[in-house]
Protein backbone atom coordinates (compact mmCIF):
# COMPACT_ATOMS: atom_id res chain seq x y z
CA UNK A 1 0.00 0.00 0.00
CA UNK A 2 1.09 3.25 -0.80
CA UNK A 3 2.70 4.86 2.62
CA UNK A 4 1.27 8.62 1.92
CA UNK A 5 -1.84 7.50 0.49
CA UNK A 6 -2.59 5.13 4.00
CA UNK A 7 -1.21 8.35 6.06
CA UNK A 8 -3.21 11.11 4.09
CA UNK A 9 -6.37 7.91 4.84
CA UNK A 10 -6.24 8.82 8.11
CA UNK A 11 -7.08 12.79 8.07
CA UNK A 12 -8.86 12.91 4.91
CA UNK A 13 -12.50 12.11 6.34
CA UNK A 14 -11.78 14.78 9.61
CA UNK A 15 -10.03 17.38 7.16
CA UNK A 16 -12.49 17.37 4.64
CA UNK A 17 -15.56 17.79 6.68
CA UNK A 18 -14.09 21.09 8.90
CA UNK A 19 -13.77 22.84 4.99
CA UNK A 20 -17.22 22.35 4.69
CA UNK A 21 -17.91 23.82 8.37
CA UNK A 22 -15.64 26.28 7.58
CA UNK A 23 -16.62 27.74 4.14
CA UNK A 24 -20.55 28.02 6.16
CA UNK A 25 -18.38 30.38 8.45
CA UNK A 26 -16.99 32.25 5.87
CA UNK A 27 -19.93 32.28 4.05
CA UNK A 28 -19.34 34.44 1.10
CA UNK A 29 -17.25 37.51 2.29
CA UNK A 30 -14.27 38.48 -0.27
CA UNK A 31 -11.09 37.94 1.83
CA UNK A 32 -6.96 39.77 1.89
CA UNK A 33 -3.82 38.37 3.20
CA UNK A 34 -1.43 40.31 4.92
CA UNK A 35 1.54 38.36 5.25
CA UNK A 36 3.50 41.32 7.11
CA UNK A 37 0.99 40.98 10.00
CA UNK A 38 0.68 37.42 9.53
CA UNK A 39 -3.14 37.97 9.21
CA UNK A 40 -6.15 37.02 6.54
CA UNK A 41 -9.29 39.46 6.92
CA UNK A 42 -12.09 38.05 5.70
CA UNK A 43 -14.99 40.42 5.11
CA UNK A 44 -15.30 43.31 7.56
CA UNK A 45 -15.66 41.42 10.78
CA UNK A 46 -13.30 38.46 10.53
CA UNK A 47 -10.16 38.63 11.45
CA UNK A 48 -7.35 35.24 11.27
CA UNK A 49 -3.75 34.70 12.05
CA UNK A 50 -2.02 32.66 9.30
CA UNK A 51 0.53 30.21 8.38
CA UNK A 52 1.88 29.36 5.38
CA UNK A 53 1.37 25.41 3.92
CA UNK A 54 2.76 25.85 0.68
CA UNK A 55 2.64 27.26 -3.00
CA UNK A 56 1.48 25.37 -6.26
CA UNK A 57 1.91 26.61 -9.30
CA UNK A 58 0.72 24.26 -12.47
CA UNK A 59 2.19 21.26 -11.85
CA UNK A 60 4.48 22.10 -9.15
CA UNK A 61 4.38 22.33 -5.64
CA UNK A 62 6.91 24.34 -3.01
CA UNK A 63 6.33 23.73 1.24
CA UNK A 64 6.59 27.07 2.56
CA UNK A 65 9.95 26.04 5.19
CA UNK A 66 11.70 25.73 1.58
CA UNK A 67 13.82 28.84 1.38
CA UNK A 68 11.44 30.71 3.00
CA UNK A 69 11.94 34.78 2.90
CA UNK A 70 13.81 35.94 5.91
CA UNK A 71 12.13 39.10 6.09
CA UNK A 72 8.33 37.25 7.76
CA UNK A 73 8.19 36.05 10.91
CA UNK A 74 9.42 32.34 12.10
CA UNK A 75 5.50 31.84 13.08
CA UNK A 76 4.74 31.80 9.39
CA UNK A 77 6.21 28.87 8.31
CA UNK A 78 5.22 26.85 11.84
CA UNK A 79 2.78 24.78 10.28
CA UNK A 80 4.89 23.97 7.44
CA UNK A 81 7.89 22.92 9.11
CA UNK A 82 5.77 20.67 11.18
CA UNK A 83 4.54 18.68 8.29
CA UNK A 84 7.87 18.08 7.21
CA UNK A 85 8.45 16.57 11.03
CA UNK A 86 5.48 14.35 10.47
CA UNK A 87 7.16 13.31 7.10
CA UNK A 88 10.13 12.87 8.45
CA UNK A 89 8.60 10.39 11.09
CA UNK A 90 6.62 8.12 8.84
CA UNK A 91 9.02 8.15 6.16
CA UNK A 92 7.07 10.16 3.50
CA UNK A 93 9.03 12.23 0.95
CA UNK A 94 5.93 14.18 -0.34
CA UNK A 95 6.15 15.68 2.51
CA UNK A 96 9.86 16.44 3.23
CA UNK A 97 11.32 17.29 -0.05
CA UNK A 98 10.91 21.16 -0.60
CA UNK A 99 10.05 21.60 -4.39
CA UNK A 100 8.61 18.97 -6.48
CA UNK A 101 6.35 18.55 -9.56
CA UNK A 102 2.94 16.85 -8.44
CA UNK A 103 1.93 14.03 -11.08
CA UNK A 104 -0.43 11.88 -8.33
CA UNK A 105 -2.10 14.72 -6.65
CA UNK A 106 -2.47 18.23 -5.87
CA UNK A 107 -2.26 21.34 -3.53
CA UNK A 108 -5.58 20.86 -2.51
CA UNK A 109 -5.05 17.50 -1.23
CA UNK A 110 -1.38 18.75 0.42
CA UNK A 111 -3.21 21.39 2.18
CA UNK A 112 -6.17 19.24 3.54
CA UNK A 113 -3.10 16.27 4.99
CA UNK A 114 -1.15 19.60 6.12
CA UNK A 115 -4.80 20.63 8.49
CA UNK A 116 -5.29 17.37 9.35
CA UNK A 117 -1.47 16.82 10.78
CA UNK A 118 -2.03 20.37 12.38
CA UNK A 119 -4.24 19.62 15.28
CA UNK A 120 -7.02 19.30 12.31
CA UNK A 121 -6.78 23.14 11.44
CA UNK A 122 -8.25 25.26 8.56
CA UNK A 123 -6.91 26.00 5.28
CA UNK A 124 -7.67 28.55 2.67
CA UNK A 125 -6.59 28.31 -0.75
CA UNK A 126 -5.56 31.89 -2.11
CA UNK A 127 -4.95 32.56 -6.17
CA UNK A 128 -2.42 33.84 -7.58
CA UNK A 129 -1.62 34.84 -10.96
CA UNK A 130 0.91 32.20 -10.82
CA UNK A 131 -1.24 29.55 -9.18
CA UNK A 132 -1.82 28.96 -5.67
CA UNK A 133 -0.98 29.78 -1.95
CA UNK A 134 -2.31 27.35 0.50
CA UNK A 135 -2.30 28.49 4.17
CA UNK A 136 -3.69 27.45 7.82
CA UNK A 137 -6.34 30.04 9.26
CA UNK A 138 -6.08 29.94 13.40
CA UNK A 139 -7.90 31.24 16.12
CA UNK A 140 -11.42 30.17 14.65
CA UNK A 141 -14.18 29.92 17.34
CA UNK A 142 -14.43 26.39 18.59
CA UNK A 143 -17.94 25.85 17.38
CA UNK A 144 -16.69 25.61 13.97
CA UNK A 145 -15.43 22.05 14.02
CA UNK A 146 -15.62 19.23 12.08
CA UNK A 147 -18.85 17.41 13.34
CA UNK A 148 -21.63 17.26 10.38
CA UNK A 149 -25.29 16.40 11.62
CA UNK A 150 -25.75 12.77 10.92
CA UNK A 151 -27.50 12.87 7.47
CA UNK A 152 -24.44 14.23 5.87
CA UNK A 153 -22.30 11.41 7.10
CA UNK A 154 -22.77 9.07 4.13
CA UNK A 155 -22.82 11.68 1.38
CA UNK A 156 -19.39 12.85 2.78
CA UNK A 157 -17.98 9.60 2.93
CA UNK A 158 -19.11 9.05 -0.71
CA UNK A 159 -17.76 12.30 -1.28
CA UNK A 160 -14.41 11.62 -0.35
CA UNK A 161 -14.21 8.57 -2.05
CA UNK A 162 -15.01 10.00 -5.36
CA UNK A 163 -12.81 12.61 -4.97
CA UNK A 164 -9.40 11.88 -3.51
CA UNK A 165 -7.67 8.47 -3.43
CA UNK A 166 -7.68 7.12 -0.25
CA UNK A 167 -7.46 3.35 1.49
CA UNK A 168 -11.25 2.65 2.07
CA UNK A 169 -10.75 1.15 5.55
CA UNK A 170 -8.26 3.91 7.06
CA UNK A 171 -10.50 6.47 5.82
CA UNK A 172 -13.76 5.15 6.86
CA UNK A 173 -12.55 4.15 10.70
CA UNK A 174 -10.42 7.12 11.10
CA UNK A 175 -13.67 9.61 9.66
CA UNK A 176 -16.37 7.78 11.83
CA UNK A 177 -14.34 8.15 14.99
CA UNK A 178 -13.54 11.68 14.32
CA UNK A 179 -17.91 12.22 13.99
CA UNK A 180 -17.93 10.62 18.11
CA UNK A 181 -19.23 6.75 16.58
CA UNK A 182 -18.11 4.10 18.52
CA UNK A 183 -17.13 1.58 16.23
CA UNK A 184 -17.69 -2.28 15.74
CA UNK A 185 -15.17 -4.03 13.46
CA UNK A 186 -15.36 -7.73 11.49
CA UNK A 187 -12.74 -8.74 8.67
CA UNK A 188 -15.34 -7.69 5.49
CA UNK A 189 -17.64 -5.36 7.76
CA UNK A 190 -17.88 -2.29 9.87
CA UNK A 191 -20.67 -1.18 12.48
CA UNK A 192 -20.40 2.51 13.67
CA UNK A 193 -22.83 3.84 16.37
CA UNK A 194 -23.58 7.35 17.99
CA UNK A 195 -24.30 7.71 21.98
CA UNK A 196 -27.85 8.55 20.49
CA UNK A 197 -28.42 5.29 18.21
CA UNK A 198 -27.59 6.75 14.22
CA UNK A 199 -25.64 3.53 12.98
CA UNK A 200 -23.84 3.59 9.62
CA UNK A 201 -23.14 -0.17 8.24
CA UNK A 202 -19.95 -0.46 6.09
CA UNK A 203 -19.14 -3.48 3.89
CA UNK A 204 -15.89 -4.19 2.33
CA UNK A 205 -14.93 -6.16 -0.60
CA UNK A 206 -11.88 -8.37 -1.29
CA UNK A 207 -9.82 -5.45 -1.84
CA UNK A 208 -11.03 -3.42 1.38
CA UNK A 209 -13.02 -1.41 -0.75
CA UNK A 210 -16.34 0.14 0.41
CA UNK A 211 -18.82 -1.84 -1.44
CA UNK A 212 -21.62 -1.53 0.61
CA UNK A 213 -22.53 2.06 2.85
CA UNK A 214 -26.10 2.25 4.78
CA UNK A 215 -26.77 4.46 7.90
CA UNK A 216 -30.13 4.35 9.76
CA UNK A 217 -31.66 6.54 12.26
CA UNK A 218 -32.51 4.75 15.74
Amino acid sequence: MNRFVNEFSKYAGASLARQVRFADYLGDRGFSLDLDAGQARFGDDLVHPVQLIGLEVNTSWTWAWHNPDSWFDDNLFAAAKRVKSYGEQHSLKELTTGHYELTEFNGFVLAMFAAGICDGGFFYRCPTAEGSIYFLVNDVPTTVDSKLPFEQIAPMIAQTLAGFDVQHRVFAEAFLTDQGFSLEKDPNQLRAVTPTGERVMIEFDSQDRISVLKQSTA
